[in-house]
């Protein structure tokens, strides 16, 4: 990864190798942004950087066998520290050739499309025995570099237990070892870790740079602009639609079937519906609110000013005609906020079924209020 693969950070790129040219390269760095920013890719992009043994004036070169290492992760002092399913502990070499790969197909991967790529079913979490490693590789010296480049993806999913031995080594570090924190929600990193690091805020992609990414790769798709419209131009959840060619209508479609069964409190078809979020990862899970809050949005602003029919799926636009004749806007962002106040308990470990539930009923007290 380069820095001249990354469009839309041009100042972010300016200053990390200012700080470098002079020496002051902070030892803890925290990128963080939405999962439509490239935190990831310039996180890589700055220890190939630092890792490359010709490097240019504003990019490593790309050809040395430093830079190809990277590339094929297998660096002697590049670590990542990723979330996994604490119950499948492969070695690091699987994790860091799983990552390298997925790297290759996203530039700004999320948690969902991580899950997938590792097979975990569970709660992803980044295990003690994990950082317990990192920590024991700290006090050894680089091996072909200059620095030990710690990658650190999602802090916030650090074993309780191990958050605080890593704050001591992020108060008195080794001159030789640099952290790249990563984070697509800072709010829930210990503001310990935070005070520890220099910040980088990454902004989103552009909507056009996002376009231009997904029609390079998926050159010709005859859904790409409709999808993007439905996302909100979310590249994550977009990307997936054009991976898996049923994942948008079969999300859509239990949706559909769920929403109408909170309207008419269908309690046997709720309790199978709950039974089948339930049967779901906790990324999944996460993927499915974001959905529907996306799809709630464009029906509150449709209640102002009606959608063009172009530019969503026909079987979309008219059940969003049709259920805003039923609900007002205040109904509608009741449900907006309802949604969003579940999606940060389900975050914290809420346990499904009850949040599910609790849900559907909430919902229809706002469909049918007494």
């Amino acid at each position: 990864m380069l820095f001249q693969d990354i469009p839309d950070t041009f100042h972010i790129k300016k200053k990390l190798l200012t700080l470098e040219k002079y020496h002051r390269l902070p030892h803890a760095q925290l990128f963080f942004g939405t999962f439509n920013s490239p935190c990831v890719s310039l996180s890589m992009a700055l220890a190939t950087y630092l890792h490359c043994q010709a490097k240019k004036e504003e990019d490593a070169c790309g050809v040395c066998k430093s830079c190809q290492k990277i590339d094929r992760g297998i660096h002697p002092d590049m670590y990542y520290i990723l979330p996994i399913n604490s119950r499948v502990l492969y070695t690091a070499h699987h994790y860091t050739t799983t990552w390298m790969r997925l790297l290759k197909k996203n530039f700004s991967p999320s948690l969902e499309s991580w899950a997938t790529e590792i097979g975990a079913q569970k709660q992803l979490m980044i295990p003690k025995e994990i950082t317990q490693k990192m920590l024991s590789n700290i006090k050894n010296l680089p091996i072909e570099s200059d620095y030990k480049i710690f990658l650190i993806w999602c802090p916030e999913y650090f074993h309780v237990s191990m958050a605080n031995a890593l704050l001591k080594t992020l108060e008195e570090p080794p001159v030789h070892v640099l952290f790249f924190l990563v984070t697509h929600n800072i709010d829930q990193v210990l503001p310990t870790i935070i005070s520890r690091a220099q910040h980088f805020h990454v902004p989103s992609f552009s909507k056009k740079n996002i376009h231009q990414i997904l029609s390079q790769s998926y050159q010709g798709h005859p859904k790409l602009d409709q999808w993007l419209f439905m996302s909100h131009h979310d590249f994550n959840m977009t990307q997936k639609w054009l991976v898996r060619a049923n994942a948008f209508q079969e999300t859509f479609t239990f949706f559909h079937i769920w929403l109408r069964s909170c309207f008419k409190k269908d309690s046997a078809q709720l309790i199978k519906k709950m039974e089948e979020f339930a049967t779901w990862t906790q990324t999944e899970q996460c993927s499915f609110f974001f959905f529907v809050l996306y799809l709630m949005k464009h029906m509150l602003h449709h209640c102002f000013n009606p959608l063009p029919a172009s530019k969503m799926p026909a079987d979309v636009y008219l059940f969003i005609q049709n259920f805003v004749k039923i609900v007002d806007d205040t109904q509608l962002i009741q449900m907006i906020q309802l949604l969003q106040q579940k999606y940060h308990q389900l975050q914290r470990n809420a346990q499904a079924k009850m949040l599910f539930l609790s849900l559907s009923l909430a919902i229809h007290r706002v469909l049918k209020p007494l």
